[in-house]
């Protein structure tokens, strides 16, 4: 099992104060915790006496191990997502993420702590497998996130939000969370859902242009005094930061790149895909590179969309890949697939061709090269339809089932 790095700092913090976290006398009194088990995302209540307003809640997870050199598996100082509180009682969601465990439920108050017993929680980990997930009614104050079943192209309601447009959703491949950008009183803001235990959280990252992913972490661009920089997107629990910033070249705004997630590519170093819209019925590609590299703009593309995508190419020993990016160029009389020069910044010939308007792509690649697909979300608005394109062939197949009212789709697990 991976070992994940972001729960260290609280558990450093936790064991740091360990010393002093032992009172004399409790915080609460007449403790009563159900012991469950609990699915993960569950509301837990816990009653007792003496709740204040700012408590917090803490949990040390622990799971069996087998055919392992320790016993247990172990994750400590794991913040918990508090629901309500009253002065008799507080409610939070069971965490998500682990084997079936036990949690040690630790309430905080002031850099002091107290146990409130021990809950039983089944199996959160993440699926092995991808879903695929889309936005629907994002604009009319409201929206919804559905599930499209992969082969009968069926959909299920997961969850609503109340709130502005959602966009430009992403999913770190194993975190099962969706980071997005909700476009709130005219300013757009990141949030995140957890598919796991089926909550939204609370808008953190503000200024937010795109979104995308990096080889090991979700991302956003924010603007910041001029420069569009990189950072964390928080779907992973680490808190290191990404220190890399870009100053926009004469002419090119922020708000010209928001209308798709960016795109990370490998070859020839390390670059992100974005189009830029220029306001005139033509759209521009645009590079960052990484290590100063700059900012690139290609010529224009005249297009009702322009939406870049990742695609693998054998490396030169032929049995690694490397990332490479194409553009999808779209208008009302069909779509076309074009790959993508770094080095020239020219768009090549197509490799595939559909007959409905592209307006929004994901691609679904395997290490191996053994799945190399796009999905596309494709028609008109409202009443589009999922289609899916083998990139080594450029053959392409509609994913059975009716019109799809979506706004948005986003492949996650």
């Amino acid at each position: 099992m991976r070992v994940i790095s972001g729960v260290l700092l609280c558990a450093l913090f936790a064991a740091a104060c360990s010393e002093r976290l032992g009172r004399s006398e409790a915080f609460v009194r007449d403790v009563s915790l159900p012991a469950g088990p609990f699915s993960p995302g569950d509301e837990v209540t816990v009653a007792a006496s003496g709740f204040e307003s700012d408590d917090e809640i803490m949990f040390e997870i622990r799971w069996p191990l087998e055919g392992e050199a320790l016993e247990e598996g172990s994750a400590l100082g794991v913040r918990g997502v508090v629901t309500a509180r009253t002065g008799r009682s507080l409610t939070f969601l069971a965490p998500g993420g682990y084997p079936a465990s036990t949690v040690e439920v630790l309430l905080f108050r002031r850099g002091d702590r107290q146990s409130l017993g021990r809950i039983a929680v089944s199996d959160g980990r993440p699926p092995q497998e991808y879903s695929l997930y889309g936005v629907v009614g994002s604009g009319a104050g409201h929206a919804s996130l559905v599930r499209i079943d992969m082969r009968s192209g069926s959909t299920k309601e997961i969850a609503r939000r109340t709130g502005g447009r959602i966009r430009c959703a992403v999913n770190e491949p194993g975190s099962n969370r969706l980071f997005c950008i909700s476009e709130e009183s005219g300013e757009r803001v990141g949030c995140r859902y957890d598919l796991t235990m089926r909550y939204w959280s609370a808008p953190e990252l503000r200024g937010c242009v795109t979104a995308g992913l990096l080889p090991s972490s979700a991302a956003v661009l924010t603007t910041d005094g001029g420069r569009l920089c990189l950072r964390q997107a928080g779907l992973t629990r680490s808190s290191a930061g990404i220190p890399y910033c870009w100053r926009l070249p004469e002419g090119l705004e922020p708000g010209m790149l928001t209308g798709a997630p960016f795109v990370f590519t490998s070859a020839g170093g390390p670059r992100l895909l974005l189009a830029a819209d220029l306001g005139d019925g033509t759209f521009a590609p645009v590079v960052l590179a990484a290590y100063g590299g700059g900012v690139a703009v290609g010529g224009p593309v005249r297009a009702g969309a322009l939406i870049p995508f990742a695609m693998l190419e054998r490396g030169s020993d032929s049995e690694t890949f490397r990332l490479v990016g194409g553009y999808v160029v779209s208008d009302a009389g069909g779509s076309e697939l074009r790959p993508f020069d770094v080095r020239t910044m020219r768009l090549g010939e197509p490799f595939a061709r559909l007959e409905e308007p592209v307006r929004r792509a994901v691609a679904l690649l395997s290490e191996n090269g053994a799945t190399q697909e796009l999905w596309a979300l494709a028609g008109p608005e409202g009443r589009g339809a999922i289609w899916v394109c083998d990139l080594p062939t450029g053959t392409w197949r509609r994913l059975p089932g009716g019109e799809l009212p979506c706004s948005e789709i986003v492949l996650a697990r």
